[in-house]
Formats: C-alpha cells, sequence, structure tokens
C-alpha cells in the first residue's frame, strides 16, 4: 500500500516482493501484507548467505555425531552426522536456517558434498563395523550427478559402501520427476544403505516402503516423545515396528530422553523388533 508501505517504486517493489515471498511459503491462495519484519529477515538471510558462501570456501563447518545404540546390546551401530556452524560475526546459526539458506541460493549441492566428504574422511579412521548417516535434501537427490558423487567420495577414502546410510525426507519421494526412484536404486545397488527420516509425519504412504529401496525407516520423536502418556502414539510405533519387521526394515526411535521410554521400548510389547535403534 501506498504511501504506508513506501513511496518510491523501487522500494514499493521490494517490499511488495518480499510480500510474494511469504505469501508462497505459506501455500497457495494466501495474501500476504508487507511488514518491516520481513525486511530485516531478508537482510539477515542475505548475511548468512554470504557468510555461508564464505565458510563453504575455507571449508569450516564441521560435524557433530549422535550415536544410535541397539534396542537388546546397548552397541553403538551407527552414528549420525550432523552439521555445525559457528560464524566468526554471526555467531552460532541453526542447522535449520543454514540449510534453509542453502536450498534458496542453490549452494545446498556444495554444503553436501562438503558435508558427505567430511562424514567419510572420519569414517575412515573408525573401526569397520561402525556406519554414518549422511542427511541429503530433496535438491541434492535431484543433481543427475549425486550417485556419481557419492561412488567418488567413497573411492576416495577407501571406505566400503554399506557403511553409509543416506537420510532422506518424504518430501524427496513426493515428486519423482528427477527420477528420484532410479538414483535410489542405483545407489543401494552400489552398497549404499537409504533410510526414511521422520516416518509417521506428513505425507506418509506405505507405498514408499514398497516401491522405494529403504533399508531403514526412523520414527518421528514427536511419537516417542509422547508414548508414555498417549496410547495412540504407542499404538502407532507398535504398527510401524510390526510392518518393518514384516517388510525387513530396521527401525530407529529418534528423542528418546526419558528413561521410561526406553524402558517400555524394551518391554515384550515391542521387543519382537530386534532391529529396533533408539537414537
Amino acid at each position: 500500500f501506498i504511501p504506508e508501505d513506501g513511496a518510491q517504486q523501487d522500494v514499493i517493489l521490494k517490499h511488495a516482493d518480499l510480500a510474494l515471498y511469504q505469501a508462497k511459503a505459506r501455500g497457495r491462495g494466501k495474501v500476504v501484507r508487507f511488514a518491516p519484519t520481513m525486511a530485516a529477515t531478508a537482510q539477515t538471510r542475505h548475511r548468512i548467505e554470504q557468510a555461508l558462501r564464505s565458510a563453504l570456501q575455507q571449508e569450516t563447518l564441521t560435524l557433530a555425531y549422535q550415536p544410535q545404540r541397539h534396542l537388546i546390546n546397548g552397541k553403538v551401530t551407527c552414528v549420525e552426522a550432523l552439521a555445525r556452524w559457528h560464524d566468526q560475526q554471526l555467531g552460532q546459526i541453526a542447522p535449520a536456517l543454514f540449510i534453509s539458506v542453502a536450498e534458496e541460493s542453490s549452494l545446498i549441492h556444495t554444503l553436501g558434498q562438503l558435508l558427505l566428504n567430511q562424514a567419510c574422511q572420519q569414517l575412515s579412521r573408525w573401526p569397520a563395523n561402525l556406519t554414518v548417516a549422511v542427511n541429503i535434501s530433496p535438491l541434492q537427490l535431484a543433481n543427475p550427478d549425486i550417485v556419481n558423487q557419492v561412488a567418488d567420495t567413497l573411492k576416495r577414502h577407501d571406505v566400503a559402501a554399506d557403511r553409509l546410510e543416506l537420510e532422506i525426507t518424504e518430501t524427496a519421494l513426493l515428486d519423482d520427476s528427477h527420477n528420484a526412484l532410479d538414483k535410489l536404486h542405483q545407489l543401494k545397488a552400489l552398497g549404499v544403505r537409504i533410510t526414511l527420516d521422520d516416518f509417521g509425519t506428513g505425507h506418509s504412504s506405505l507405498g514408499y516402503l514398497r516401491d522405494f529401496p529403504i533399508s531403514k525407516v526412523k520414527i518421528d520423536k514427536s511419537f516417542t516423545l509422547h508414548m508414555e502418556d498417549d496410547a495412540e502414539c504407542a499404538a502407532i510405533i507398535d504398527a510401524i515396528l510390526v510392518l518393518a519387521k514384516g517388510l525387513g526394515i530396521e527401525t530407529v526411535a529418534e528423542g528418546i530422553e526419558q528413561p521410561a521410554v526406553m524402558a517400555k521400548l524394551t518391554s515384550s510389547r515391542f521387543r519382537g523388533c530386534q532391529g529396533c535403534c533408539p537414537d
């Protein structure tokens, strides 16, 4: 609106574009009025993008590793590689924020390759019975060269393919216009294991487990955190475990923080799934 949101043509167009961006992010049929916070947010994201470009060139991003333990014997079977970034000017930046910026600016391919390289380099120094899980975004999976990149990285660090797990979300499977199914089968043919993250949320489809080469599913923490006092959450976990066992797919329960939840998962009701690990 003129003059409330600006009086000059270039300012009006810039502010309208920011409002349009927000409207698109919220889905179809949305109308969004410009607010000054939009400009501040856009400026912050621009600063993050510029800093991220520099960080990727200097390879200053690091990985933290979250263990996955076997539910019965307690041994660590896999570790999930989690990206971390501390910028000297911006401080510690949340992964959800800088990954979002990377996806919007097409830096996600450089970021993903850097993190995959770091994970495989570290994995080459660890015992041969340990595997590492690395997240890949739908945009990375859309990359025509993703299979060759993974194969080359494994070869460069002399890491067996079956020691690498690639975690994908259901979003990557919704649109197969980039031949995601074919690429996942090629990755599996290399020996790489495919994990479906946050199963049970969003657009979950049992067809994914049938059609895609999934080796492991991760039960979203929104279920495990409430399974102790929510019968419906416990029933959903029970159903996923039974389904996964029938299909020969391993399961990981995310977000186990309380001893009571751990005790319930190790109870006779759930112990039928020997592949279940707390994350």
